[in-house]
């Protein structure tokens, strides 16, 4: 899993990366990422992915001091994504449609205090991004619009990696680092400065999925931030109706 939660790309373009082969030009390294997560029939029939899992989020200013938050989040091919997160009695529900997002904020019981926010070019971008990132697995992004860029070897907690870059537009680039002799991811890197780790794992329908991500961010005042996602439970290929990723209205139930 790669919640690291992708840009204007066409839906046929999505839909058709699922099924491309590997062309002449794609690294090496690509295929063995792949090979590593699940073998190539498998991959290309994954259709969707759900993660109940909970984050916990330290204080900045007290790292003790962490809050355990309950997440519900669903990706679907080509270009959906519903995130779900509950903090104290204030629900966010993030939606993609396409080329719609939103995201729905409720606290307390009152349906009626529900808001609807559309959501910007900008964060429709990032979705699509993050809904690609999860669900295709290194290959495609060109077919889509955005780039694969080499960045050469480098040694990661003493592993030997091969850095790559998956550029889905100016703002939104996710840097990885796998294992030069397995495929293994080590390290993501993201273009606003997180860090993500995935620790231990668990194999749902032959895909190989992390059962922690722990992402090292800064806040606006330099502090570090800490949150760690542990993953309780994943679904594999459980299709969503597609009014469950429709823009809603602000006091429907």
């Amino acid at each position: 899993m790669h919640l690291t939660l992708r840009h204007i790309l066409s839906a046929a373009g999505l839909g058709l990366a699922a099924m491309l082969p590997a062309t002449a030009s794609e690294l090496p390294i690509i295929a063995k990422a792949r090979a590593f997560v699940a073998t190539e029939a498998t991959l290309s029939s994954l259709t969707s992915v759900r993660f109940i899992a909970t984050l916990k989020i330290a204080d900045p200013a007290n790292p003790a001091n962490t809050k355990s938050v309950p997440l519900d989040a669903v990706f679907e091919k080509p270009d959906r994504q519903l995130l779900k997160m509950t903090i104290d009695d204030r629900t966010e529900i993030t939606g993609l449609d396409g080329y719609e997002s939103w995201q729905l904020i409720q606290v307390g019981p009152d349906a009626k205090q529900r808001r609807l926010n559309i959501l910007p070019p900008a964060r429709t971008r990032r979705l699509l991004a993050e809904t690609w990132e999860n669900l295709y697995y290194y290959r495609g992004l060109e077919q889509r619009g955005g780039r694969v860029q080499d960045l050469g070897r480098h040694t990661i907690d003493g592993v030997s990696c091969h850095k790559i870059a998956f550029i889905h537009g100016p703002t939104v680039v996710f840097t990885r680092y796998f294992d030069v002799a397995t495929g293994r991811l080590i390290l993501t890197e993201t273009e606003d400065g997180r860090a993500i780790r995935e620790e231990g794992e668990m194999t749902v329908q032959g895909v190989r999925f992390p059962r922690v991500v722990t992402t090292i961010s800064k806040d606006a005042k330099g502090a570090s931030q800490t949150i760690v996602l542990t993953i309780e439970r994943v679904d594999v290929n459980v299709p969503s109706p597609p009014r469950y990723f429709a823009v809603p209205t602000p006091t429907a139930p």
